[in-house]
């Protein structure tokens, strides 16, 4: 089957097919944001500069001391932040394994940011974290889109046969993708395998590059050119 249409090649509409970290809900896959403002204020004592005279001077040596918690305020509970945040995930998306590994070095101090590695079914993650003040509140936002490969078939075979009439599979299988799932960053591409038969029956094929626009799922897709008989030769 021949298209003709450049809008019948072309797919620039955003699918949101994801799980949804920061902002707000994933579009007909019934989760939530993963995005959350916690508490993880610790007890030690506010880190408090030196106000006294300088000592008489003394022999210099190597120091052999560790570096410095960051920051001005309490030395937050960032184990509980790893458990906060995978918990948030595992919540949203039963099944897969999410493990996050914040720095423990860090202390309350109001605007300050930083990240927390972390990995959901093996994949890499980065979590950015904001604190809204020095008492240990802070929020975060994954800077990957995470991408629930089913949803992705179901939505661009949807698309796909709204553009050209006929029954239409696709299968998706990126490279890194784990149990179902595929974490991406915002321009990531993929390709994926289209099959299947058109209006009349003829069994057609051909394949999508399907662009990962933002870490909110939001996807497009286009047809590959000359990639099998659903395109334009």
């Amino acid at each position: 089957m021949m298209v003709n249409s450049e809008s019948q090649r072309d797919s620039s509409v955003s699918r949101r097919v994801g799980l949804a970290i920061g902002t707000g809900l994933a579009l007909t896959v019934a989760l939530t944001a993963c995005s959350g403002s916690v508490s993880i204020g610790g007890s030690s004592p506010p880190a408090t500069p030196a106000t006294s005279a300088p000592s008489a001077p003394t022999p210099s040596s190597p120091s052999t001391s560790a570096p410095q918690p960051k920051g001005t305020g309490e030395l937050l509970d960032t184990e509980k932040l790893n458990g906060l945040i995978a918990a948030k995930v595992e919540t949203l998306a039963p099944g897969v394994t999410a493990v996050v590994d914040c720095p423990t070095d860090i202390r309350g101090q109001q605007g300050v940011t930083f990240d927390c590695p972390a990995t959901i079914n093996g994949q890499p993650l980065v979590v950015a974290v904001k604190q809204k003040d020095d008492q240990g509140n802070v929020s975060y936002q994954a800077q990957s889109s995470i991408l629930f490969l089913d949803q992705v078939r179901e939505k661009t075979a949807t698309q796909l046969a709204a553009q050209i009439p006929g029954n239409w599979t696709t299968t998706c299988n990126p490279e890194g993708a784990a149990g179902g799932i595929y974490v991406a960053t915002p321009g990531t591409t993929f390709t994926c395998s289209v099959s299947g038969t058109s209006a009349d029956g003829s069994p057609e094929s051909g394949q999508i590059v399907v662009t990962v626009k933002d870490v909110d799922g939001n996807i497009s897709w286009k047809l590959v050119p000359n990639s099998g008989s659903l395109v334009d030769a």
